[in-house]
């Protein structure tokens, strides 16, 4: 009989794959990835794991970063309200365990383009999955 062994999930994916669509519902052209693309949209938001503890064999405390950018602060506000919404409410039990905004949104002063910056952080606890 094979052992079967529980692996930690990816957390920048599970997370990607949660507000990619949940943003894309409003802004259809928002770029949702793990790395700001080049050149930078008008809209786009990144997802970064900051690391996190194995509470167990079986879960994962991820700590998130999500960037949001978007044309005014206005929409960058809109933005962050889908994010939370959507993550919050990922919790399905199976792969999300548990969901807790940590910061935010808070404005960013930096411009890198024109555009405004608002940054939040989560804390995930993700099951594992079989491998």
């Amino acid at each position: 009989m094979a052992e079967t062994h529980l692996l930690p999930r990816d957390p920048q994916a599970v997370l990607i794959g949660i507000l990619r669509p949940a943003l894309a519902a409003t802004w259809p052209a928002v770029k949702v990835g793990a790395t700001l693309p080049d050149p930078i949209p008008t809209r786009c938001a990144t997802v970064r794991s900051d690391g996190g503890p194995m509470v167990d064999q079986v879960q994962t405390v991820a700590r998130i970063g999500v960037n949001l950018w978007a044309p005014s602060e206005a929409d960058a506000f809109d933005m962050a309200a889908v994010t939370e919404k959507a993550l919050l409410g990922s919790v399905d039990g199976l792969v999300v365990l548990g969901m807790t905004s940590v910061s935010g949104p808070v404005p960013i002063g930096e411009a890198i383009q024109p555009a405004k910056h608002i940054y939040m952080t989560f804390e995930a606890v993700l099951a594992g999955s079989t491998g």
